[in-house]
């Protein structure tokens, strides 16, 4: 595993996993990392100490994505089965486990302020779970089933796209779609909201970064 310093060119070695790293996530403030790998783990990391502070079994070589709460109580990993584990590092040893998606799970977001955990899944579902791991309110994406969500810093919007690029702004209160950005010059591998959810933004793999105005 390599970590970069914004301030450093070169990068730091971490130990990593005894397989490849297949996903990664970290929490708001940096100081935490997620990170899973076919080797059937999924491990915590601190990164002051750029070390290993919790390891987990996942059981299966193909998870997706993960994702890490805010407050580093909840740890999140999705699979190529669609099957969901989330860990409350309260009582790490009792992970919970639902059949979320029929299809892979894509991508995983906290929810902090509302405790919740946001799904996107093969399936062309968006789902919304409350924590802990016990039931869903599902969304009809509309074959936006791609691996990119963000996130409104207020936790009122999600953004996914559809198999076209082009960018949906979803309200959570009610799974309707508000806003649509068309015509991205290439497909993103990049979303985010500005934190005032004035703006989108997308970076594609030519390293083009577009602004929208909603």
């Amino acid at each position: 595993m390599r970590i970069w310093r914004a301030d450093q060119a070169q990068p730091t070695f971490g130990d990593g996993h005894a397989g490849r790293v297949l996903a990664m996530a970290s929490a708001g403030d940096g100081q935490a990392l997620l990170t899973a790998s076919d080797d059937g783990t999924v491990r915590l990391w601190d990164m002051r100490t750029k070390q290993a502070v919790a390891e987990f079994p996942t059981q299966r070589q193909s998870v997706t994505t993960v994702a890490i709460s805010s407050d580093v109580r909840y740890l999140a990993a999705g699979d190529q089965a669609g099957m969901l584990r989330v860990w409350d590092l309260q009582k790490p040893k009792e992970p919970s486990d639902v059949a979320a998606h029929d299809g892979a799970v894509l991508a995983l977001k906290f929810e902090a302020a509302t405790n919740s955990l946001l799904s996107s899944g093969a399936d062309g579902r968006l789902r919304r779970w409350t924590l802990p791991l016990e039931s869903a309110r599902s969304f009809a994406a509309n074959g936006l089933t791609d691996d990119l969500v963000a996130l409104s810093r207020d936790r009122r919007f999600a953004g996914l796209l559809d198999q076209r690029g082009r960018i949906h702004v979803l309200r959570l209160a009610d799974g309707q779609v508000v806003k649509q950005f068309n015509d991205p010059p290439r497909k993103p591998t990049a979303l985010a909201f500005t934190g005032d959810t004035r703006k989108a933004v997308a970076g594609d793999d030519s390293g083009a970064v577009s602004v929208w105005d909603s």
